[in-house]
């Protein structure tokens, strides 16, 4: 008789990437493994986390990130994945709650769609 396999996807409650993520579109800036600064485009935003749109090539993830937003101090994270000129960013310390409900009501509308590659 064979074992069944074990389920390799687990939830992770509040650490998972789309747990209480937002649909934005909100234009900042963005350097990452101590390059120049470019502008990015972040399409969905979370508390531990965001997924930005930028023409960066060749990032890595180990390079660290600082993302700066209008009327935000400077955010530090990680580069979790990439695709297509996507980047999943995991956030250092997670955004406290006014500071996210904040980012979101001053964002513009969304009326940008990515392009999925």
């Amino acid at each position: 008789m064979a074992k069944g396999k074990s389920a390799k996807l687990v939830q992770s409650g509040p650490r998972d990437r789309t747990a209480g993520r937002e649909q934005v579109a909100i234009p900042g800036r963005c350097s990452i493994g101590g390059r120049e600064e470019e502008e990015v485009l972040v399409t969905d935003l979370g508390r531990h986390g965001c997924r930005m749109h930028t023409g960066a090539v060749g990032v890595t993830r180990s390079e660290r990130l600082v993302l700066i937003l209008a009327g935000c101090a400077p955010i530090q994270g990680s580069l979790k994945w990439s695709k297509g000129g996507a980047l999943g960013v995991r956030f250092s310390e997670p955004l406290g709650q006014e500071q996210l409900e904040t980012l979101c009501a001053e964002q513009s509308a969304p009326n940008v769609v990515p392009i999925r590659s």
